[in-house]
């Protein structure tokens, strides 16, 4: 269950937090000069959660007891904690279930990639899922002018596999496992590397990226939320990875360096 830290003073929190309410502020739960954003940074920094609980999911725990207009009053330290454990353990209450993140990765389609495991999360090139990226191209169509940009053309596609409690999970798992994988490729290919040069604005140093737009789905690929991850930053598609006999290289280097990672406490 969640618990206090030891090293921070959530007592002072609560007290803050109801001087703050009880100037009133019918619209929601934090007045008083006192921001809903500050309250959550601190209440995060005070709660210890359970491990299994993942970092996105705690900032939305402390975002919704912020929000919570309901809090019995006077607001207190065991008042705040006791409403982020209720939360916690509605989460904990889920559960997992096979999700699959989409997305496409800036290497030839006439490369071979063979599929690669990240813990528990299988990541598969060209994966056979029509059904899954017809959907994910009608999302995007809808979403285009909130995303802001093109897809890039000819990536290869790319799936991640993953056991997670909601499609947010699902997302994070996925992206954290896919970005190890293409780290790993492109730290060895940046070592070869001794300078850079670039004029206006500077472009990425990697040379294999990710599309700029990534959807969640179930196993049989419908859309598991109409929900989307983006890249902000994006600028312009990637020069696809061609170099067939060098990616041998590149996995070889990956498996070295996961396994010494594992090593690792």
């Amino acid at each position: 269950m969640a618990s206090h830290r030891k090293d921070t003073d959530l007592y002072a929190l609560a007290a803050r937090s109801e001087r703050a309410k009880a100037d009133g502020d019918p619209g929601g739960f934090i007045s008083g000069g006192f921001a809903i954003s500050d309250f959550c940074i601190v209440l995060g920094g005070c709660v210890q959660f359970h491990p299994d609980v993942p970092e996105h999911e705690c900032k939305r725990i402390v975002r919704r007891v912020s929000y919570d207009s309901s809090l019995a009053r006077p607001i207190t330290a065991e008042s705040l904690l006791k409403q982020c454990t209720k939360l916690e353990q509605e989460y904990l209450a889920l559960p997992t279930k096979p999700f699959r993140l989409l997305t496409e990765i800036s290497i030839s389609w006439n490369i071979d990639v063979p599929r690669a495991s990240v813990g528990h999360t299988t990541i598969t090139f060209n994966p056979k899922t029509v059904k899954g990226y017809a959907e994910r191209s009608r999302l995007f169509e809808v979403s285009r002018s909130t995303a802001g940009f093109e897809l890039p053309n000819n990536y290869k596609r790319l799936s991640a596999l993953v056991l997670a409690r909601n499609p947010a999970d699902a997302a994070e798992k996925a992206l954290n496992s896919i970005d190890l994988v293409r780290a790993s490729w492109n730290l060895s290919l940046n070592l070869g590397k001794t300078w850079r040069c670039s004029s206006g604005r500077p472009t990425p140093v990697n040379e294999i990226r990710l599309s700029p737009f990534h959807t969640i789905h179930d196993s049989a690929g419908a859309l598991a939320t109409n929900a989307f991850w983006y890249d902000p930053g994006y600028s312009k598609p990637a020069n696809l990875y061609s170099d067939q006999p060098r990616l041998a290289r590149l996995q070889e280097f990956a498996r070295n360096l996961r396994f010494k990672l594992a090593q690792l406490p």
